[in-house]
Formats: structure tokens, C-alpha cells, sequence
């Protein structure tokens, strides 16, 4: 038991080991088990070793506080508590260095399970590290709660924000993804167009509800969950001066334009370039006013 003096292990007359009693440390009074190895730093140890039908100790020149192995159907180091919000079933702390290791040759690395909750907390500065030394792949969250990640190691190092979106606008934003190839998913022309509003021209002050996400042209289509969608709009055949615009179905109207066209420069087509978002059910709106025109829309991405 701990604190005895040194036993004589049956099997092949080695001491086995025990280590001291009630050491005292900064922290607590505890039962310490002491590597055989800690004369000798370079050579390695453990200082708790368990094994349950797995391999020896596989970390042969690293020095270590616990260790456990295990059958392959089984668990290394198991922590658990069964309740209570403030308890923490396995901690990892270190000064320096690195306070928990997850590997794994061909399987997962690191699994959440259950809630699938993973805390990381603020730094105490808003933007990304201005000292210090790190390396490529490391993830912080600074004091606004964005992310960064290390893209190049060094001292600060390259980092990067990742995409965020601002608490006051939670579905306009994301990631941009660009299409393999643009599609056209309305031509009031006909043409082929998934959506062509019966082959007529575009009623002025009349908007046109077009259906963005899964809407196929082209073997193509924006997918469910997209929030917003990068495209050109084009008039054609105008009948007059006017302007036609976009914006995502369910808002009111706005007061802006998308692209101004007239009897001569929408015979035969002006375009332009636009961003806009779209409702959660993947929809927005196209109108003309003034005089009707035929109306081009393709999408070349989205944002997610």
C-alpha cells in the first residue's frame, strides 16, 4: 500500500515500486507515485502506469505523470462525475507546452460526444496575437469572440479571421462559395430558363418572386441554406427608360436600384453586377419600374 516500504513482487523479485505519502504541494496533500526513472530526467517514466491487456508503454523516453493503456476495445484513462456543472471529469494544465495531446493513427483525434459542446475561451486582447510565438494551425478566440487561425508559424506569426457573421445580422452572412460554372435561372425570353415568367416582359412596379435555392439550370443549383447569392442582372428589349432591382422576398421594398436602363442602351442589353440576400426559404425578388423589359438573371455563387 502507499507509504510502506518497497515489496518484493512475487514473479521475479524486483522492488515494486510505491512512492510517498502525503507530500505537501502548493495545492493539496496527496499520494504521490513517483517514476523510478525521476533521478534521471533524460531517461523517461512514469509516474502512474496502467495497463489493461494493452502494450507496453509505447512513450519509451518521455516523462510522464499518467499513463494508461488499454485492449483495443477498451479505454486508456477513463475520467467521469456524475454530476454537478463545475466539475471536470479529466483536466490537462501545463505552464508550457502543451496541457492535452489527442492522437490517433487512422481514426479520430479528438471526439465530442453527447451534446457535441466544445468551449474555447476569449483572449484577454481583441484582435489576433501581437507577441508571442506560434504555430501554423493554431485556433484562438479574441476578445470579441471572433476566431483566428495561425497560417504561418512565427513570433506573432500570420493569422487569419475566420468568416464571421455580425451578432445584428445572424442569416446575411458566411462564406462565399463560387459555382463551377455560372447558370442562368431566369430569362423572361424564354430560352430555356428554369423561370421565365410565361415569356413576357417584366410588369413595372410588378415583382417577380424567383425560387434561388434548387432551382436546376445547367445541371446547377444553389443550395438549401444559402443566405445570399452573388450574379448579374441583366434588361433587355426594354420598352423604355426604367430600372430594375433585387432584394430578398419577405422585406419591403427598397429604395435602391440594381441597374438603370433606357430604350437605348437596354436595346439590345445592359448588366450589372450584384449581391443580395435571399429569404430562408431560398427566394427574392426581382421588379422592374418605369417601362417593362425583359429580364436575365444568372448566378455565378452564394453565400452559406
Amino acid at each position: 500500500m502507499a507509504g510502506s516500504s518497497n515489496e518484493v513482487a512475487a514473479a521475479t523479485g524486483d522492488p515494486l515500486l510505491i512512492g510517498s505519502n502525503n507530500v505537501t504541494s502548493a495545492l493539496n496533500d496527496t499520494t504521490s507515485l513517483i517514476s523510478p526513472s525521476s533521478a534521471s530526467p533524460s531517461s523517461g517514466g512514469q509516474g502512474v502506469f496502467g495497463s489493461t491487456d494493452g502494450p507496453e508503454n509505447i512513450f519509451t523516453s518521455t516523462r510522464m505523470g499518467v499513463i494508461g493503456t488499454a485492449a483495443s476495445d477498451g479505454v486508456g484513462t477513463f475520467g467521469y462525475v456524475p454530476t454537478g456543472v463545475s466539475s471536470i471529469g479529466v483536466l490537462g494544465r501545463t505552464d508550457q507546452g502543451y496541457g492535452v495531446i489527442a492522437s490517433s493513427q487512422t481514426g479520430v483525434s479528438l471526439w465530442v460526444r453527447d451534446g457535441g459542446r466544445l468551449l474555447q475561451q476569449k483572449r484577454a486582447t481583441a484582435e489576433p496575437p501581437a507577441t508571442g510565438t506560434f504555430a501554423e494551425g493554431e485556433m484562438i478566440r479574441d476578445l470579441a469572440g471572433d476566431m483566428h487561425i495561425c497560417v504561418g508559424a512565427g513570433t506573432p506569426g500570420i493569422w487569419q479571421k475566420v468568416t464571421a457573421q455580425h451578432p445584428n445580422y445572424s442569416s446575411a452572412g458566411g462564406s462565399i462559395n463560387l459555382l463551377p460554372r455560372p447558370i442562368r435561372i431566369v430569362d423572361t425570353r424564354g430560352n430555356g430558363a428554369p423561370i421565365t415568367n410565361g415569356g413576357a416582359k417584366l410588369t413595372p412596379t410588378l415583382p417577380l418572386s424567383v425560387q434561388v435555392t434548387g432551382t436546376v439550370a445547367d445541371s446547377l443549383s444553389v443550395p438549401a441554406g444559402a443566405t445570399g447569392i452573388l450574379g448579374n442582372l441583366t434588361a433587355t428589349e426594354a420598352n423604355g427608360s426604367g430600372f430594375a432591382l433585387v432584394w430578398p422576398n419577405g422585406q419591403a421594398q427598397p429604395q435602391t436600384s440594381n441597374l438603370n436602363y433606357s430604350a437605348v442602351t437596354g436595346n439590345p442589353a445592359i448588366a450589372n453586377y450584384f449581391i443580395s440576400a435571399i429569404d430562408i426559404a431560398g427566394k427574392m425578388n426581382v421588379m422592374c419600374a418605369a417601362a417593362a423589359t425583359h429580364i436575365l438573371v444568372d448566378i455565378f455563387g452564394f453565400v452559406y
